[in-house]
């Protein structure tokens, strides 16, 4: 695990962290990891989330720009009757 030294804390934030320490029964030292580890994790959670839609363009753009197709001829269908299967 890493060590961690902190130089030039501001006095009233030093004091703030005692007495929280304090009242959560906690050394300084605990009570810094913990309001650290809190920070670093609720950044992470708030942090924008990919969707999927993002994902997919990220990919297509990667892989440049995607494929070239012709668009189906359709015409021959317009007129076609819909077999359901009933």
């Amino acid at each position: 695990m890493l060590d961690l030294t902190i130089h030039d804390i501001d006095e009233a934030v030093e004091r703030e962290l005692r007495d929280i320490a304090a009242r959560n029964g906690r050394s300084l030292e605990e009570e810094a990891r913990s309001a650290l580890t809190a920070f670093v994790v609720g950044r992470r959670s708030t942090a924008k989330q990919e969707t999927a839609g993002d994902v997919l363009r990220r990919l297509r753009a990667e892989a440049g720009g995607g494929a070239d197709f012709e668009p189906l001829d359709r015409s021959e269908w317009k007129d076609r009757p819909v077999d359901f299967g009933l």
